[in-house]
């Protein structure tokens, strides 16, 4: 804040630190006509928009390298699921027979399979509409997540297909 008590050593500084946000160069040259006709300053203004250009590439780098990060993450953790989901359905196979035999289909298997993705990611989903509120990276944070229940389901649903009753039947060896 400027004011009557500022030395002219920081007013110094405080001008010649400044910067000037304008899509109007007439009026810096306004400025600098000024300054020089009140003989105060002898300005010289730089334009920075190539610089802009650079740090928003540097940006777009690391906003790449990031999301790369992520993906790589996420692409692990999917892969995870999907094998402890495999290793579930071939550990219970002896329950699931039990449960074939009591009047239960395939399709109760798949529901449940689904719902076993689907909880832990539903309860992130609750988390992130409290963080950031019903905004279009919610709902594409949403959409995503379906796709990613979608993807994590497809291959231990195979594998239950898969399971014929004489294979529920057989012993473990």
């Amino acid at each position: 804040i400027v004011n009557e008590k500022i030395d002219l050593t920081t007013l110094d500084t405080i001008i010649t630190n400044s910067v000037i946000w304008t899509n109007n160069l007439d009026s810096l040259k306004n400025i600098t006509t000024k300054l020089k006709n009140m003989n105060l300053y002898d300005f010289e203004f730089d334009n920075y928009s190539n610089q802009f250009k650079y740090i928003l590439k540097d940006y777009t780098k690391q906003i790449l390298f990031s999301a790369s990060i992520a993906l790589l993450i996420l692409l692990f953790c999917t892969i995870c699921i999907i094998s402890s989901l495999i290793n579930y359905i071939e550990t219970h196979k002896k329950e699931f027979a039990i449960h074939i035999f009591s009047d239960a289909n395939k399709s109760d298997f798949v529901i449940r399979t689904i719902i076993q993705i689907s909880i832990p990611i539903f309860l992130a989903l609750i988390i992130i509409t409290f963080v950031y509120k019903l905004s279009i990276v919610t709902l594409f944070i949403f959409i995503f997540s379906i796709l990613i229940i979608l993807i994590a389901s497809s291959f231990p649903l195979i594998t239950i297909r898969k399971i014929s009753i004489s294979g529920l039947l057989r012993r473990s060896e």
